[in-house]
């Protein structure tokens, strides 16, 4: 397992239902079901930023698009350069090089919440004790929705 992992940049990890561990790699996409890693063969599609998996889809990215493989179907969106996936209650969020996105319908729509941090780096969103948390190039904010209208509070400049 290390030797196949040693010739990889892991960029992103995330779970599955099934609890098998996904890798989002500089040389595509990695599945480690607890006892062997395997490749996932997708187009010759390498370098991956981020990666989640939403149950029998593959989501992904890497500098300019966004990916959705299904069995049978590779979907490609343009899109900023995704930094991180969010699922929450069935929507999925991707926090991006500039702003948040979601997933509806298969189409992406951007997420407009205020200026500061419609145009700033998202490198992660949370949820904890009834808020959402997010990570930014221009700070910590703490807000009570995402998917509507809700007032952000800074917690932490930078």
């Amino acid at each position: 397992i290390v030797r196949i992992l040693l010739n990889h940049k892991i960029n992103s990890i995330t779970q599955d239902e099934y609890n098998q561990i996904w890798f989002a790699t500089s040389k595509g996409i990695l599945k480690f079901d607890g006892k062997k890693i395997r490749k996932i063969e997708i187009d010759k599609i390498e370098n991956i930023n981020s990666i989640l998996v939403n149950n029998d889809s593959i989501l992904f990215s890497d500098k300019k698009f966004l990916y959705i493989k299904t069995k049978n179907r590779l979907k490609q969106f343009e899109s900023k350069p995704v930094n991180t996936f969010f699922k929450f209650n069935n929507t999925i969020y991707i926090g991006s090089q500039q702003g948040i996105y979601y997933l509806k319908s298969n189409q992406l729509q951007s997420l407009k919440i205020n200026f500061k941090i419609d145009f700033s780096i998202i490198k992660s969103i949370a949820y904890f004790n009834n808020y959402f948390y997010l990570a930014t190039n221009s700070g910590l904010w703490k807000l009570e929705q995402l998917n509507h209208f809700s007032k952000p509070k800074k917690i932490v400049d930078g």
